[in-house]
């Protein structure tokens, strides 16, 4: 069975706090250049980083990611 494919909402839930990459980036103790890669969903956090993420933001850590139905949709089953 396929991984599910996410997608971070990172940048939209820091930008709804009013938040730029160089707020979050120095309250979560990541580079800028780190924090970027997240907001353009270039990279995947660690689950200590995902979680410190959502503790920052006030969110369940679930509420992090979604899962992309675009990607999902295009995987074809083998067999």
């Amino acid at each position: 069975m396929p991984q599910p494919h996410l997608r971070l909402r990172v940048k939209e839930l820091a930008q709804a706090r009013g938040w730029t990459i160089d707020t979050l980036a120095r309250e979560v103790g990541l580079s800028t250049s780190q924090m970027g890669r997240l907001f353009q969903n270039r990279s995947q956090p660690s689950y200590t980083t995902a979680w410190q993420i959502a503790r920052i933001l006030n969110v369940a850590i679930e509420d992090l990611a979604v899962e992309d139905r675009a990607s999902v949709d295009q995987v074809v089953p083998s067999g």
